[in-house]
């Protein structure tokens, strides 16, 4: 059987090669699907979290558990938002030396 990526939509067989011809936007909206999950999810925990503090003190005589795979999953979202949050600086930056129409001098 040959290889063949999912995401291909033709893929050309030659003598020795396969080669996969994609349509000329599809990584970018697999990246900003990906983003918007990910941003989705976000919500959701801050949303989670608002409502635990809501709550704090019904349960304060109950145990917390907490797994690791929700340990990974925060400290996942805590990384995400630190680069984002220097993504926008370096933006802002470069927006500033740049000028407002962002053209290189």
């Amino acid at each position: 059987m040959l290889p063949f990526d999912h995401h291909c939509t033709v893929a050309i067989i030659s003598s020795l090669d396969v080669y996969c011809i994609q349509p000329k936007y599809i990584g970018s909206l697999l990246k900003a699907a990906e983003q918007r999950k990910k941003d989705m999810e976000r919500r959701i925990e801050k949303t989670v979290q608002k409502e635990r503090e809501a709550e704090k003190g019904l349960f304060d005589d109950k145990e917390a558990f907490v797994t690791d795979a929700y340990r990974r999953k925060m400290d996942e979202i805590r990384q995400q938002e630190e680069r984002d949050r220097k993504q926008e600086e370096m933006e802002g930056i470069s927006t500033f030396l740049l000028g407002s129409d962002s053209t290189p001098v």
